[in-house]
Parts: C-alpha cells; sequence; structure tokens
C-alpha cells in the first residue's frame, strides 16, 4: 500500500450553468439509440495565471425522440496551490484529472436527478478520454486555419 501524495492541483466548485431534460415515453420498439454529443474548453484566469476554469457542455437525444433527453452546460473551477509549475505538468493535469472530475460530476449529477424517471436512473456511457481531447485539439486547429 502507497501513501498518497496531496496534489498542487485542486477542484475548487463544480457549477451547473443550465439544464434542460425530460423524457418522452416510448410508443414503438426503436433500435436507434440516441447520440451523446459532448465540447468542452478550457480557459485560464486574467486575474491568477494559478486558476482555470473547464466548462463542458453535453447534449443526449437533442432531437427528443423516444426516451430520456437532456442539454447540460457546467462550469468546473480549479486552482493550482503552487506556482510557477512547469506547464506539461498544468496541462496534464487539466486534461487528465480535471476533465475526467468535471465528467464524474455530471455523470453522478445525471444519475440522480434521473433517478425517479421512468426508464430509471441514466448513466452517461463511457467516454473515450483521449479521442475526446484529441478531437478537441484538431478541432482548434481548424479553427485557426
Amino acid at each position: 500500500m502507497y501513501t498518497a501524495k496531496n496534489s498542487p492541483f485542486r477542484l475548487k466548485k463544480f457549477v451547473v450553468t443550465h439544464l434542460e431534460i425530460g423524457f418522452v415515453p416510448k410508443t414503438k420498439k426503436s433500435n436507434q439509440k440516441p447520440s451523446l454529443k459532448i465540447d468542452f474548453d478550457i480557459f485560464q484566469s486574467e486575474q491568477n495565471e494559478n486558476i482555470f476554469e473547464i466548462s463542458f457542455h453535453l447534449s443526449y437525444n437533442k432531437e427528443k425522440k423516444q426516451g430520456i433527453f437532456y442539454d447540460i452546460k457546467t462550469i468546473s473551477n480549479f486552482r493550482f496551490a503552487k506556482r510557477n509549475l512547469d506547464q506539461d505538468y498544468i496541462s496534464g493535469s487539466l486534461y487528465y484529472s480535471g476533465l475526467p472530475m468535471s465528467i464524474s460530476f455530471i455523470r453522478a449529477y445525471l444519475a440522480q436527478v434521473t433517478s425517479s424517471f421512468p426508464s430509471g436512473k441514466h448513466l452517461i456511457e463511457s467516454i473515450d478520454l483521449h479521442d475526446l481531447i484529441q478531437s478537441k485539439q484538431a478541432h482548434n486547429l481548424e479553427k485557426l486555419q
């Protein structure tokens, strides 16, 4: 067993800024699976270089076909307790700790809110974090060109 080392990377706040959620009763059997759309952005505070914000936007079953649908936007605020950290460490913390923390909070929040829905608690499907990050970076490069 190992002793856990405290990280200078700290989650300070998680906020839901928008939520639209509902359920459309099933009228016929459908093999069509709704899609989960995700977008996120990472911002650094202009006032303090150690404070970052990750904004998430998830949309599921946007067409509001049978079953559950939702559109949720969240903001997670993070702070580095130490100054002058290596840029790779900061980037790695944001992408490989901050993003999963944010997704976990969203997953738990939606499971709680939907626990009394007719279809039961909704669990967000597993997300390929590596693919999500690569897709976002490729999209950002396209916007620059």
